[in-house]
């Protein structure tokens, strides 16, 4: 029979393995939420990226800018597997403040250096989402998106042309 040491020492160990195990699930979770909403929105940015107002001309290193247009950040480890993915397309950097990507000392509020600002909206429970190119601040078109999984995200439709709310409004 085991004593009262090997006991607690038998109940601590069950009790650690139970926690770890918890962990695990949770990170599970996290990890399949995070790859639903990077996949979510890789599907809207290959699409966006293939139109031609997204286009960012004749520059050695392209860029886009990219902004959430929700309240809640875009999680870090979906902006770093965005970031990975497109690598060798053009560089995405994520934008705290907008005036981070538009030049607000010139008329019309351009995206810097030619460049183009993509602001992405939150994801519904529905897979949907809202997205905008912003050139300059009379050049704003904006896009609604619905996905579906089916073994990979897919575009439901082509995107339904919205107007824009998001990136028109002051940052």
């Amino acid at each position: 029979m085991p004593s009262g040491a090997q006991r607690r020492v038998s109940r601590l160990l069950v009790g650690a393995a139970a926690v770890a195990m918890t962990v695990a699930a949770c990170a599970g979770e996290v990890a399949s939420s995070d790859d639903r909403e990077t996949q979510i929105y890789a599907t809207a940015l290959d699409w966006l990226l293939d139109r031609p107002d997204t286009e960012v001309g004749d520059v050695e290193e392209p860029l886009i800018y990219i902004e959430h247009l929700g309240s809640d950040a875009i999680a870090l480890a979906v902006q770093v597997d965005l970031i990975d993915r497109y690598d060798d397309v053009v560089e995405l950097r994520f934008v705290d403040a907008r005036t981070e990507a538009v030049d607000e000392s010139v008329s019309d509020a351009p995206v810097r250096e030619g460049r183009v600002l993509i602001g992405l909206g939150p994801i519904s429970e529905e897979n949907e989402l809202r997205a905008e190119v912003y050139r300059s601040s009379s050049e704003v078109t904006a896009y609604r998106f619905r996905l579906h999984d089916e073994d990979g995200w897919r575009l439901s439709a082509t995107p339904t042309p919205i107007e824009p709310e998001g990136l028109v409004a002051d940052p």
